[in-house]
Formats: C-alpha cells, sequence, structure tokens
C-alpha cells in the first residue's frame, strides 16, 4: 500500500490537474457545457493514453529515436514557454475555439501528460513496477476529469474577471516551468 500511494502523489503532483484549472478556464471559455465535457473526457484520456505508452515504452522509444531525457525535456519546456507567452498575450485562441483543436493539444498534453507527468511515469515505473505504476494513473486520470468536471463551479464562485487574473498568474507559472524544465533539460547533460 505504501509504494502505491508514494506513485499515486507522485503520478498526481506531476499532472498538477489543480495549476491547470485556471488555463483550462480559458481555453473552455467559448464552449458550451456539452463540449466541455467531451473536451475533459477526450484530453483526460489522451494524457492517460501517451502516459500509458509512456509507462511501457518510453525508454525504449527515447532509445530508438535517439533522444535523451534532456532532450524530451528541452523541448517539452520551449512547447510549455511558448504556450504561455501565447496565453498571456492572449494570441493563442481565436475567438470561436473548436474542442478538437483543444481536447488532445493543449489539454492532453502538454498541460496534463506535460513532460514532469512524462518522465516521473517512467522513473515511477522502475521504482514500484509497471503494473501499481500503470493503476495509479488510472486512478490519477479519474480524480483529475473529476477535478476538471467541477471546475464550472469553481468558476461560478471566482467569476469571470477573478479567472482572468488567476489565468494570466497562472500562465506566468507555466512559462517558469517551461524554463525550468529547459534548465533541467540542460543540466542533464552535464
Amino acid at each position: 500500500m505504501g509504494k502505491f500511494l508514494k506513485a499515486f502523489f507522485t503520478l498526481f503532483v506531476a499532472m498538477n490537474v489543480i495549476g491547470i484549472l485556471p488555463i483550462f478556464f480559458v481555453i473552455t471559455e467559448s464552449l458550451s457545457n456539452k463540449e466541455k465535457n467531451k473536451t475533459i473526457i477526450e484530453g483526460v484520456s489522451t494524457a492517460f493514453l501517451i502516459t500509458f505508452i509512456f509507462i511501457f515504452l518510453g525508454n525504449w522509444l527515447f532509445k530508438i529515436l535517439g533522444i535523451e531525457t534532456g532532450d524530451f525535456m528541452i523541448a517539452c519546456g520551449i512547447v510549455l514557454l511558448v504556450l504561455s507567452i501565447m496565453i498571456l498575450t492572449e494570441s493563442y485562441y481565436p475567438k470561436e475555439v473548436k474542442r478538437q483543436r483543444i481536447a488532445v493539444v493543449p489539454l492532453g498534453t502538454p498541460l496534463l501528460a506535460g513532460p514532469g507527468l512524462l518522465t516521473t511515469s517512467i522513473m515511477m515505473s522502475s521504482l514500484y513496477g509497471y503494473q501499481l505504476t500503470a493503476i495509479s494513473l488510472l486512478i490519477v486520470s479519474i480524480i483529475s476529469g473529476l477535478i476538471l468536471f467541477t471546475g464550472a463551479k469553481i468558476y461560478k464562485i471566482i467569476g469571470e474577471e477573478g479567472i482572468k487574473g488567476i489565468s494570466k498568474i497562472a500562465s506566468l507559472f507555466l512559462a517558469g516551468i517551461g524554463v525550468m524544465i529547459v534548465r533541467k533539460g540542460i543540466d542533464f547533460f552535464k
């Protein structure tokens, strides 16, 4: 049970669904409730599938492609940095956002299944085994989906202006996370 709890909490923190809530509010603000729900299901499913694949094939894929963990971290960090700049400048999303454009990217990846979760999942599988890591990931994904589904209640409490303010601050943190991941990717080669 101790190993499961360690794997669960580590993956939950790495997925960081609480941290992406403000960004989720911004990227789904023009969607109907039905479209938001479908986006949540597709985004969380995408994050789960990508991470599940990484649990079993991540090290093998890196080896075949000649990619070092540091390379992957730098690339993902740059993507997060660019995404945060576009959200800060409000140039990322046109007036009418289409669900299929945000469910997989950016919600499924890199927001939910970002470099932190993917590299953490590989690490957890080597520490605690594939099965325990996969079960932990499934439970984390379900809980993350539930948090996103209840996000509308949070939105009602905070309001539109509050959400916009929080999303700008969250974008700055996202930029910082992107830079930190790039820095760690560079440090990987030292």
